[in-house]
């Protein structure tokens, strides 16, 4: 399993969704961000770790929104 924001491998939550069996999950940065509402660092975190350029961004954020804030459906639970 890996960070579905970052591909960091140590993830630590998981943020139920609303397709069954799909949760998303993320490491401690990730869940920081998204737990303050920064999606602004949230996407430049994983941009950065894709080796993205920030001509990527206003695109990333778009499917954060749609894909991410628009499925989920309670908050985030600690994994292990």
């Amino acid at each position: 399993m890996i960070c579905d924001f970052c591909s960091n491998p140590d993830v630590a939550w998981s943020y139920p969704m609303q397709a069954p069996d799909i949760d998303w999950v993320a490491c401690e940065v990730c869940h920081g961000l998204i737990e303050r509402g920064d999606y602004g660092d949230l996407a430049d975190r994983a941009l950065n770790a894709a080796g993205a350029l920030g001509v990527f961004f206003d695109s990333y954020m778009l499917a954060l929104r749609s894909g991410f804030l628009g499925h989920r459906t309670g908050p985030a639970a600690k994994l292990g």
